[in-house]
């Protein structure tokens, strides 16, 4: 007998290229075929459901998967699913860009829904594995949207972490002709500029008794450091 477990493995292989693709991409989601866009969209809201909850579904996953679960449901022959859902869909909220917020949703009302999701895990996996020539169609593309994207918040969040320290290093350009250097053996008082040969400009933010300063540096780093308390 197959191990379920592996089954599972192997219906991942399949989907989970072309969902991570559906997520950054809702062209790419919306041309898929029905099929494969059905199982993609269960496929995520089954994996965050277990993993976290329904709430979590709703405010991770981006709104156009959300939005697509009742057709998904119905499509596969899950009415039970698509009803309870579709009666969901008007009580979520705007979020942030792309996704639901699930704040002030009564799920007490709602909780009939985790029970049918974790019901249909077996069969959605016999229905990817039986779709594997659908998904390996778009493989390769759904790679490459994931590939795409990927570099691209990398170098969001480099440039923003940039942004950061630049703002933090502006905050210490008046500092500079006024700063001490950093010594063991000099007393410094909160709000002091010092200069150190490692960490650059800093600024006294606290004194430590008996012996020390806290000192917040232009890298964005606090340290505290002895000196003639």
């Amino acid at each position: 007998m197959t191990d379920p477990s592996k089954r599972r493995d192997d219906a991942a292989v399949w989907i989970e290229p072309v969902l991570l693709a559906c997520v950054e991409d809702r062209r790419f989601f919306e041309e898929l075929a029905p099929e494969p866009r059905a199982l993609v969209t269960l496929w995520a809201m089954r994996a965050e459901v277990q993993r976290r909850g329904l709430a979590h579904f709703v405010d991770d996953v981006p709104d156009w998967v959300v939005k697509d679960v009742p057709r998904a449901a119905e499509s596969i022959g899950e009415v039970a699913l698509a009803e309870p859902f579709a009666a969901l869909l008007p009580a979520l909220k705007r979020g942030r860009a792309g996704r639901f917020s699930s704040k002030g949703v009564e799920w007490s009302a709602h909780a009939g829904i985790e029970p049918i999701v974790a019901r249909i895990g077996d069969a959605l996996i016999e229905r990817v594995l039986a779709s594997k020539r659908a998904f390996g169609a778009v493989r390769a593309r759904a790679e490459t949207i994931h590939a795409d994207a990927r570099a691209a918040h990398k170098r969001e969040a480099e440039a923003a972490q940039e942004s950061a320290k630049a703002k933090v290093r502006s905050r210490f350009d008046g500092l500079r002709d006024k700063a001490r250097p950093w010594s063991m053996q000099t007393r410094f008082a909160v709000e002091d500029a010092v200069s150190h040969a490692k960490f650059g400009v800093g600024r006294v933010r606290a004194l430590v008794p008996p012996n020390k300063i806290e000192v917040e540096f232009e890298d964005g780093s606090i340290r505290t450091m002895l000196h003639a308390g």
